[in-house]
């Protein structure tokens, strides 16, 4: 026996599919965990990059030499280029730290409104509003003004309420 398809049926196009797929809608996932539990949340990005979409992934307080890592296909890591940890809400930070966060939030938004990616993962974001990095304001107008189809995961010990609210998804984990 032999499968015919017939050709006077219509058929979807694949090269349909990535725009059909693209239309889904994205969300804002916040999670908040003590510091250093965020393997999740990398795990989910490794695993979106690896389904075909773009993810960003910024650590805005994870010091590294490099900055610009990419781990997988699909996947950009940006980190603080830094000599020392900065990952504790006590620490002073040196001018020359304010400003590189500075740029990688500038980096976040740009990222953002290009629509480039269907993920992006700010980690970090507490110490960001801690520091003066960011204002509350700056991080609800960044999730307000997402692409429709765009997930954002925040990372944090904790966040104010009115981030809170606009999230679809809050996971709070415990040590």
């Amino acid at each position: 026996m032999v499968a015919q398809i017939n050709r006077s049926e219509k058929t979807p196009e694949v090269s349909a599919l990535p725009e059909i797929i693209s239309l889904a809608q994205g969300a804002v996932h916040l999670f908040l965990a003590p510091r250093h539990y965020y393997a999740e949340v990398l795990a989910s990005a490794v695993r979106t990059a690896g389904q075909g979409f773009e993810v960003l992934v910024v650590q805005l307080f994870q010091s590294s030499r490099q900055g610009v890592v990419n781990l997988c296909q699909r996947l950009t890591w940006l980190r603080c280029v830094s000599d020392r940890y900065l990952d504790k809400p006590d620490t002073v930070l040196k001018e020359a730290e304010v400003s590189a966060m500075g740029a990688l939030w500038q980096t976040i938004e740009q990222a953002v409104r290009s629509g480039a990616y269907r993920l992006v993962v700010i980690e970090g974001v507490d110490l960001a509003l801690h520091h003066g990095i960011v204002t509350e304001t700056q991080v609800l107008q960044l999730l307000g003004d997402r692409p429709l189809n765009m997930d954002i995961v925040l990372t944090a010990e904790s966040l104010p309420a009115s981030i809170l609210e606009i999230a679809d998804q809050v996971t709070k984990r415990r040590s």
